[in-house]
């Protein structure tokens, strides 16, 4: 009995370029068609379809079109690489959660488990969209990751490129335009402090009015212009209690989560229900910029897509600069954190709060006194000036916050590398340097110190450089004494080897002719 022979699936001998010159031959050269298909390869039938726009002019992929679709996978790679642009790093987790969240919703049947595409298709996906590249990040710790001057300058410079680019620069020019969120936790039970006792008394107590691990978190988005959107206060619970419900002021927003910080979801909504009516109800011209941290809830596909609908930018800060770039923790949380005690102390001291304690139902009304406050105004619009976001000005960052021994291992770096003649510049060199040179260097920028403290230019850094090159130039000049006295130490012995040598022949001669 003869085996049954295997049927084997035609593959195309043709690539896409050869079908798009041959359809260029056709429509534009007037070739004929069976001519062009001899010459190429390819089948008739195909060319046909073409022509009459029974197909499209590309070549249909091998197999079956990804699960999103090819205009889906498109709209997410659009998304992936815009929203890496504005700071916020995607991670592969990301990019499969996105995915799963709009399988989900739009009801796409698919062989996933769970909805969640696995690392086949992760690895297909970055196959089928070249522009997109794995790369690995080096993880460092919080401590050691240093903010320089040098990094928050490229952002300005970074921010005002992205939107020159889509025209948008004039959002720098108006103040209502430009907004800040940011997030702070805060305990309902606050230390005591320090008390004052008799000397000898020992052990004081005070009985806690409540437990210190009860946080809440609030989200505050402010603008140039001193507004205040209803903040987002999130709470531990899935259902919160009617009477903090009830005491929420007019237009706040409540977002619940499991851990009680802001979640992907929970800030979705803040942004779909209630910050863009506010934007709305205030007639602000859009679009407008949003600068934000680059936490992962704030770079969800659906929050793009609908920030995109309704004109907002969203933007990244650089990681580690709430206390240098974010007006909202500069004017708002940190001299509330520093302060938090007295804060909680003056609420309860109030009249109607006397015998009472801070929970989650006077949390709200007491933010509520301090955001509506007469000097919030003088303060946020202060903010947003120290972080140099309007007016827009990177110099009057204050720069001083940023690491210095960052500063100082840049500048020595530099000088040491100038200091190793890597310059084809002749000028470059150390050993035009002298001493007096450095002396007079130190005398000027002594007398320029007032000014150069007030473009923030670190002088004691300059001068501690000036120190250390002092110190390599004296090294050198030492070694370079040294071996000028080797040098004549040595032809000093030569010569005296000579006359030895002179003394001895002359004894030899005068010993042959006595002979």
């Amino acid at each position: 009995m003869t085996p049954l022979k295997k049927e084997t699936k035609r593959i195309h001998r043709y690539c896409n370029e050869d079908l798009q010159q041959a359809l260029i031959d056709i429509r534009k050269k007037g070739r004929g068609v069976r001519e062009t298909c001899r010459k190429y390869g390819i089948p008739r039938t195909t060319v046909q379809d073409r022509l009459s726009g029974k197909m499209c002019d590309d070549m249909k992929q091998k197999g079956p079109d990804p699960i999103l679709g090819i205009e889906g996978e498109k709209r997410v790679e659009d998304w992936l690489l815009n929203i890496t642009r504005r700071g916020f790093p995607i991670k592969k987790q990301d990019l499969l959660e996105t995915v799963q969240k709009i399988m989900k919703v739009h009801k796409i049947k698919n062989p996933f488990k769970n909805d969640c595409p696995g690392k086949s298709w992760y690895l297909k996906f970055l196959k089928r969209h070249p522009h997109i590249a794995l790369c690995r990040v080096e993880g460092i710790n919080k401590a050691k990751a240093p903010v320089t001057e040098q990094s928050i300058r490229t952002w300005f410079d970074e921010l005002e490129t992205f939107l020159a680019e889509s025209n948008n620069q004039s959002i720098l020019e108006c103040p209502e335009r430009i907004f800040n969120g940011d997030e702070c936790g805060f305990s309902l039970c606050p230390k005591s402090g320090d008390v004052l006792l008799p000397r000898r008394f020992r052990n004081p107590r005070k009985v806690k009015p409540g437990n210190e691990k009860n946080i809440l978190t609030i989200f505050i988005t402010v603008n140039a212009n001193s507004q205040v959107c209803p903040p987002l206060v999130v709470l531990p619970h899935v259902r919160p209690p009617r009477a903090v419900v009830d005491s929420l002021p007019e237009h706040w927003c409540l977002g619940k989560s499991d851990s009680g910080v802001t979640r992907s979801d929970v800030f979705f909504e803040y942004i779909t229900n209630d910050f863009i009516n506010w934007v709305d109800r205030n007639c602000i011209q859009k679009p407008i910029l949003l600068l934000l941290d680059s936490h992962r809830s704030h770079m969800s596909l659906h929050l793009s897509t609908i920030c995109e609908q309704n004109g907002i930018i969203l933007y990244a800060t650089p990681p580690n600069t709430s206390h240098t770039l974010q007006p909202v923790n500069v004017s708002i949380f940190e001299p509330m954190k520093s302060s938090w005690p007295s804060v909680v102390g003056n609420f309860l001291s109030k009249p109607e709060n006397v015998n009472s304690r801070l929970n989650k139902t006077k949390f709200c009304q007491m933010f509520r006194d301090i955001l509506e406050d007469s000097s919030m105004d003088a303060t946020i619009k202060n903010g947003f000036r120290q972080c140099g976001l309007f007016p827009f000005n990177q110099d009057a960052v204050d720069y001083t916050k940023c690491d210095k021994k960052t500063t100082y291992v840049y500048v020595s770096n530099y000088l040491q590398n100038s200091l190793k003649n890597e310059s084809n510049d002749p000028l470059c060199t150390s050993e035009d340097i002298t001493n007096g040179d450095i002396v007079s260097t130190r005398k000027v920028i002594n007398c320029l110190r007032a000014k150069l403290n007030e473009k923030r230019i670190d002088v004691d850094v300059i001068l501690e450089e000036l120190r250390e090159l002092e110190t390599q130039i004296n090294i050198q000049n030492n070694n370079s004494e040294m071996e000028s006295d080797r040098l004549v130490d040595y032809s000093s012995t030569i010569k005296m080897d000579i006359e030895l040598y002179d003394w001895h022949q002359d004894i030899e001669i005068k010993q042959c002719k006595t002979e």
